[in-house]
């Protein structure tokens, strides 16, 4: 199936946060009173942007947002207006 999205929005693949700690502890994390800022691969765009890409590592707060599950992989649609950043790989070696 292909898909076409419409009106400035953007597929993302949200970053997996671990539930377990490396020892094997579930890791049950703080509730906050602000949302807290997510993150995710943008995998598919509804139009060419100056500012973003395919592929780019974005963060969007975690109060938008329509989750849509394709092929069995859980999608976030969000508007391209709700992106706060775009990490951008460090040159330091």
């Amino acid at each position: 199936m292909n898909m076409r999205l419409l009106d400035g929005r953007i597929l993302i693949r949200p970053t997996v946060r671990p539930t377990t700690t490396e020892s094997g502890l579930l890791h049950i994390p703080e509730t906050h009173a602000r949302p807290i800022p997510s993150t995710g691969t943008i995998v598919l765009m509804s139009h060419q942007s100056p500012d973003v890409t395919v592929g780019d590592i974005v963060a969007f707060s975690n109060t938008v947002g329509q989750l849509i599950t394709i092929r069995d992989e859980d999608l976030l649609l969000i508007p391209e207006s709700e992106i706060l950043a775009v990490f951008e790989p460090s040159n330091k070696e």
